[in-house]
């Protein structure tokens, strides 16, 4: 038996983040806040060091 090839799962959390999406546009409808892709925050990036 072979391991699959990296990669071919969907991240876990993907469920949770477009749950969450249709969550916020319903509640809030075309002003929704957008939820950020699974992956897309890294170190280094934001306002970690905003006053």
């Amino acid at each position: 038996m072979t391991a699959p090839a990296r990669g071919t799962l969907p991240h876990p959390m993907t469920g949770a983040r477009d749950a969450l999406q249709e969550f916020l546009d319903a509640r809030f409808g075309a002003g929704a806040p957008r939820v950020v892709p699974v992956g897309a925050v890294g170190a280094g990036g934001g306002d970690a060091g905003a006053p």
